[in-house]
């Protein structure tokens, strides 16, 4: 894994039209308008670079991806009859990864289009990852990354209500911003061996639930205080973390709770199942 990680070179890449790079990469790129219903999108990539944005406001949506075509085999598909994106960068070869240099990388960029409802899947294996999903209007959002490090920022309100957000980092650093702002029901956020800042603060969903699920290292979860939040920690390694909770909440039993949770229209309610390491739970 350390040799994985030795090898990953992040770059950020220029739009230019489709063919070759002037280094020698491969360069590809697409336009897609997506039709009436929700719109699919899967990104699956091996090792690199993502970057993802919202497109400006009456643009289609785009992809941008640079790779070393003796290295990275790239698969770019867009099905207008099924209004569904996959965009694919494999390894030909992961041996190649044990003597990764500067000229071995991928970088994807991905444009999603603002005024569709969508269904947006990522999968990385290893690379560095940031995701500015603001006003977008994402019904189900999916990320999954092995290792490596990983940005999710929701800058502004959803437009829509997500139903569903799941989130699982196996290693490295997570950092998740203003996750009120996906204005999701329900969410899943797993950290195995790393750090993880998990930041709730936004526009909430009265009646909202997260679950967080630690392994190995130190998470900063952050709650907002404007509205009524129940959290519960507990799970069968909790013993073995070291916690530190706002003294804003008031514990009753194993939850704590916000001195306005009672009375509060809004209402979030966050289950945290730490593991070894440390836990911070703050108030902001």
């Amino acid at each position: 894994m350390n040799r994985l990680f030795a090898g990953i070179v992040i770059l950020a890449a220029a739009w230019m039209p489709g063919g070759y790079a002037s280094d020698g990469l491969e360069v590809q790129q697409e336009v897609f308008r997506p039709g009436q219903g929700i719109c699919s999108v899967l990104l699956d990539v091996d090792a690199g670079e993502i970057r993802v944005e919202k497109a400006e406001p009456g643009q289609a949506g785009s992809v941008h991806v640079e790779c070393d075509q003796e290295k990275f085999r790239t698969k770019i598909n867009w099905d207008a009859e099924k209004n569904r994106m996959k965009i694919r960068v494999q390894a030909k070869n992961w041996h190649h990864f044990s003597k990764y240099d500067e000229e071995t990388h991928s970088s994807v960029i991905l444009l999603l289009p603002a005024d569709a409802d969508l269904q947006f899947k990522t999968r990385l294996k290893a690379g560095e990852a940031r995701f500015k999903l603001g006003g977008l209007r994402l019904i189900d959002f999916r990320l999954s990354v092995w290792a490596g490090e990983s940005e999710v920022e929701f800058q502004e309100p959803n437009p829509v209500v997500m139903k569903w957000m799941e989130i699982h980092h196996r290693i490295g650093e997570c950092r998740l911003i203003r996750l009120g702002n996906a204005r999701f029901q329900k969410a899943d956020i797993n950290s195995g061996i790393g750090e993880l800042e998990a930041d709730f603060t936004g526009d909430l969903v009265t009646g909202s639930l997260a679950r967080v699920d630690l392994d190995i290292g130190s998470a900063c979860v952050r709650l907002p205080e404007e509205i009524g939040t129940r959290v519960s920690v507990g799970g069968l390694t909790s013993f073995m973390s070291a916690k530190d909770v706002s003294p804003r909440l008031s514990r009753r039993g194993n939850r704590w709770f916000s001195d306005n949770y009672d009375q509060a229209e809004v209402k979030f309610s966050c289950r945290i199942t730490p593991g070894l390491g440390e836990l911070s739970v703050e108030t902001e």
